[in-house]
């Protein structure tokens, strides 16, 4: 049976409790494969909530008030969420602050989705030519 263990934030000793666990250890055909996530296009941004959870006002700084066609686009974003319904929620509500005629351009997207929807998303928000803005709520099939 084979298994596919994902984490962004692995512990080593969490690591060996799984391998031990699922009985990998010693295993010719178990890979580890670990890449650093430190990249000079990849910012991780820590905001304080001020606002009602519900509300996704903290997520304002992202679609800036008042951005019109024309203006220089906002800074390309991914927001993780643990729930599919508040993705499409926060989704909505940035949506909203853009013009009636881009809005949408900022995309959620889950595992319930198709694989090419999932890939054609991802390509545009790696080019930022169609999608500046993903919410999304992860699983092992999004990526």
């Amino acid at each position: 049976v084979p298994y596919m263990i994902t984490s962004a934030t692995l512990m080593p000793e969490t690591l060996t409790d799984i391998t031990r666990t699922l009985s990998l250890q010693g295993k010719e055909d178990c890979a580890n494969i670990q890449i650093h996530t430190d990249r000079p296009n990849i910012r991780i941004c820590v905001h304080k909530i001020k606002h009602p959870l519900t509300s996704y006002a903290d997520l304002f700084f992202l679609v800036p008030e008042g951005w019109v066609t024309g203006d220089p686009a906002p800074p390309k974003f991914l927001v993780f969420f643990d729930d599919i319904q508040d993705a499409i929620a926060a989704t909505k509500t940035l949506q909203k602050r853009l013009p009636h005629e881009v809005r949408h351009r900022i995309k959620w997207f889950n595992s319930d989705m198709t694989t090419t929807y999932k890939e054609a998303e991802v390509t545009h928000l790696r080019t930022g030519l169609e999608t500046p803005g993903v919410c999304v709520q992860p699983s092992h099939s999004v990526w």
